[in-house]
């Protein structure tokens, strides 16, 4: 499980360590990390740029995992999947790294 606040800094390691192979923990725990921590600031009124940006990265994460599983698998395949072995294409990560970047 990954613990610790959504940052820009801690989002950009953790998409790193993806990207590079050398994350400790699953994809799905990452996309429930980012979850959790986006929704954590839903109601709140953010003046800091840089949380800002990692939020929609965090969100527009949740909403692509939902889709990807929601596209790639039958019903029935989802009753019986273990999530901790999906994972998303790497070009994800690598654009969602980008996109941090830019957005900054």
């Amino acid at each position: 499980m990954i613990s610790g606040p959504l940052t820009y800094t801690t989002l950009r390691e953790h998409l790193r360590e993806i990207i590079n192979d050398s994350c400790k923990f699953s994809q799905q725990e990452f996309v429930a990390w980012c979850g959790r921590e986006w929704f954590r600031y839903e109601d709140t009124d953010i003046t800091d740029n840089e949380l800002e940006v990692a939020i929609q990265i965090a969100t527009e994460i949740e909403m692509e995992w939902d889709i990807y599983i929601g596209s790639c698998y039958t019903r029935k395949e989802l009753s019986s999947l273990d999530f901790t072995q999906v994972t998303l294409p790497k070009s994800y990560f690598v654009k969602w790294l980008e996109d941090l970047n830019n957005l900054k």
